[in-house]
């Protein structure tokens, strides 16, 4: 059996909530799982998914190290070689400009499900 590790990373605060635009790409994360769990079990492939959770002092020091999606370690914007943006975010988040996902100069707060399964299967393909 052959495992992919997709990590999200991402603010909790001490009352154990995350802004908006955060819990959205973990979401999109278990729902782009649940949709290739099926489809790879076949091929001996496993996901697995793993959630790091950044410390509200961890984030005040670096704001945009929050809700990222690595694949067996690979940033996801590497992966599909999209650039990264920041915008103010909400109230969990301090105020504080936050991570976005830009492409074809179109700004995403969260990290779409679709990005999530083309980086799963560019990671895939590397294994056949």
């Amino acid at each position: 059996m052959e495992f992919i590790k997709v990590t999200w990373q991402g603010l909790i605060d001490k009352n154990g909530k995350t802004c908006e635009r955060f819990n959205k790409t973990y979401l999109n994360i278990e729902s782009a799982l649940r949709k290739l769990d099926p489809l790879i079990s076949n091929l001996g492939i496993k996901i697995i998914l793993e959630k790091k959770e950044l410390t509200e002092e961890e984030f005040e020091k670096d704001p945009l190290s929050s809700n990222r999606v690595f694949i067996n370690g690979e940033p996801i914007e590497d992966i599909l070689n999209l650039k990264i943006g920041e915008s103010i975010c909400c109230g969990t988040c301090k105020g504080l400009e936050c991570r976005t996902i830009l492409e074809d100069k179109k700004e995403t707060e969260e990290i779409p499900e679709k990005y999530i399964i083309t980086a799963l299967f560019a990671k895939i393909r590397e294994k056949f």
